[in-house]
């Protein structure tokens, strides 16, 4: 934790540069001959603060960046070590590649992520109660730890889409939904119905607040 306060101190430093020398920068202050370099190679792996199952060996340089914002979020990509199961399945098999394993994480400075964090705390709490009553709102939570008051860690989504970006490319979140769930859509409209879901008119495509929300969005 003190390693990724030292990091973002470093990188505030480069608030006046463009993105790109942004990124150079950090680059060299995390690669060996910088001077956070321990972080590319840890002597011992460590497991993250946000996501306690998995473990990390260092920081891979040439795939960590800055991200396009004011407050420059750092996403680090790190090596990830092999659980003891995933050695045992792989014992005796030939990786000709060798490609390092990944994890990533975003690291977020001047936010205080301790609300963030009681909130995704309190949804899961809440999904876990409606569970219990029969009632699945499919919520699938990231990770959030605050490592101090304006700092901290959040788990980074692969393969997913901002709503900003859906937005400004359907219009209508119901159209995303179609264009990348088209086949079993109906069917799980009618499953989430027949166990009373809330949700089942949203996946059906049929809420009055969707289709309001939608006329809004063409003007």
């Amino acid at each position: 934790v003190a390693s990724l306060s030292a990091l973002v101190a470093e990188v505030r430093k480069f608030g006046k540069l463009s993105r790109p020398q942004q990124v150079e920068r950090l680059r060299e202050a995390i690669s060996p001959a910088g001077n956070l370099g321990h972080l590319a190679d840890l002597a011992v792996p460590v497991h993250l603060p946000n996501q306690s199952n998995v473990v990390v060996s260092g920081i891979i340089v040439e795939k960590t960046t800055i991200l396009k914002s004011a407050m420059m979020p750092i996403k680090l990509v790190c090596r990830k070590e092999k659980s003891r199961g995933e050695e045992e399945r792989e014992e005796g098999e030939v990786d000709e590649e060798k490609q390092p394993r990944c994890h990533t994480v975003l690291l977020k400075s001047s936010n205080d992520l301790r609300r963030d964090q009681l909130i995704i705390a309190c949804i899961d709490l809440m999904d876990m109660l409606l569970k219990r009553e029969g009632v699945d709102l499919n919520i699938i939570t990231y990770r959030v730890t605050a490592t101090s008051h304006n700092q901290g860690l959040v788990e980074w989504v692969e393969n997913s889409f901002d709503l900003q970006h859906i937005l400004d490319e359907y219009a209508d979140i119901r159209l995303f939904f179609q264009a990348h769930d088209p086949s079993n859509r109906q069917e799980r409209a009618e499953r989430a119905e027949r166990r009373g879901n809330p949700l089942a008119s949203i996946l059906a495509g049929t809420s009055p607040a969707a289709d309001a929300a939608a006329e809004r969005a063409k003007f």
